[in-house]
């Protein structure tokens, strides 16, 4: 068999052992699904998963009990938690599941056993987290996530580090682009006290304070922001949010997203010069289509700020270009042709053309939209390296 087909039945074993062993230590008297279902159960789901059988496997997680899983995965990780504990419990074992054992340290070793298991519920947890996010189902999110951080990162970390970075990654995404801002706080928080020089965290925690600026700022007087336990100024936010694009691009000066993020919030203060130099020089490389827009539409209110107006519309124009449909491009051009350049018809034009109902727009048609989502607009090319990452 290849590596592929092989990683579902080297831990075959340990869910064998966790499931035979736990059930002798749980109590006899809870009136919940057995221990030893309740291990086999899951155990099964993360071979399904890591075998392929991804959409199956995260219907049925997702429709577990919240206690259910929660028994799972401190069990689970209770077991995995040290070498000695999985040599006692494989003593105990029964003689079908030694000899796998056996098969899985000669092939594996134990270590890489364990490691097979953690990826794959890992994994698992995640693609639940992701279905609920693109259903628009916040609650799962938070839960799923948040469940691999309690019971997991530690193991990962010590086991995968590399893996575990990029489930940081993953991870704060999600909860940020569910609007879940100061739980993907406290993630990124967690994640760069063992990480803390790494670029992509230190954009992710960045933007998340940046949209959580942006939310409070559009609060009434006495609102306040949910799921948020920071300062509800939206200006500290800021100067918070700056620091960290500042500090990743000390870390990768190339990390083009972190310096139209930080252009963004020096337009907002009025440093028209370092927004305009932030964003020469994130173009000076190739942008993916996303922060590319972003790009030429802020470069595009620095150039009118200082009455570079037809340059101002060049930058509109060559946002319109990447995406036709982009209504916050179209206001920005309309409004300048109409108001400063005297050419008041074409603006009309250009909004009557951009600006109108239709039931065949979709969310993704401007990106300034998903500004806010932190990394939302990356969310599927990571999701789909992680789930490569998580059946190695």
């Amino acid at each position: 068999m290849g590596r592929t087909a092989r990683g579902p039945i080297g831990i075959f074993a340990l869910a064998l052992l966790l499931s035979q062993s736990l059930a002798s230590a749980a109590p006899a008297a809870a009136k919940q699904p057995s221990t030893d279902l309740l291990i086999s159960r899951y155990s099964d789901l993360v071979i399904r998963y890591r075998a392929g059988g991804a959409p199956e496997a995260v219907r049925e997680l997702a429709s577990w009990a919240a206690e259910d899983i929660h028994r799972a995965l401190k069990l689970v990780a209770a077991t995995l938690g040290g070498p000695a504990e999985l040599g006692r419990l494989a003593d105990q074992a029964k003689p079908e599941t030694k000899r796998r054992i056996a098969e899985d340290h000669a092939r594996y070793g134990g270590e890489q056993a364990k490691l097979f298991y953690l990826r794959g519920a890992a994994g698992l947890h995640t693609a639940v987290a992701a279905a609920s996010w693109r259903e628009a189902e916040d609650a799962p999110v938070l839960e799923h996530v948040g469940l691999i951080g309690t019971y997991f990162q530690d193991l990962l970390v010590r086991l995968d580090p590399a893996y575990a970075a990029v489930w940081c990654r993953v991870g704060g995404t999600l909860l940020a682009a569910s609007v879940h801002f100061g739980a993907a706080l406290q993630h990124y928080d967690r994640c760069l006290a063992w990480r803390p020089h790494d670029p992509w965290l230190l954009l992710g925690r960045g933007s998340t304070l940046e949209s959580a600026s942006i939310a409070i700022s559009g609060l009434p007087r006495d609102g306040t922001l949910p799921d948020w336990e920071g300062p509800q100024d939206a200006p500290g936010q800021i100067e918070k949010a700056a620091g960290d694009y500042e500090a990743a691009l000390e870390q990768d000066a190339d990390l083009a997203e972190a310096r139209i993020r930080l252009a963004r919030l020096r337009l907002h203060t009025g440093n028209l010069q370092a927004a305009a130099r932030h964003l020469s020089l994130a173009q000076q490389n190739a942008l993916p289509p996303v922060p590319g827009y972003w790009a030429h539409l802020l470069l595009g209110p620095a150039q009118e700020r200082t009455g570079q107006w037809n340059d101002a519309a060049a930058q509109y124009r060559m946002a319109l270009a990447l995406f036709p449909d982009a209504q916050a491009a179209a206001v920005a051009l309309g409004h300048l042709l109409a108001e400063r350049m005297e050419a008041r018809a074409e603006g009309l034009v250009v909004v009557r053309e951009q600006i109108t109902p239709s039931g065949y727009r979709t969310f993704s048609s401007d990106p300034w939209w998903l500004y806010p989502g932190g990394q939302a607009w990356r969310a599927q090319e990571w999701l789909d390296d992680f789930e490569r990452r998580s059946r190695q």
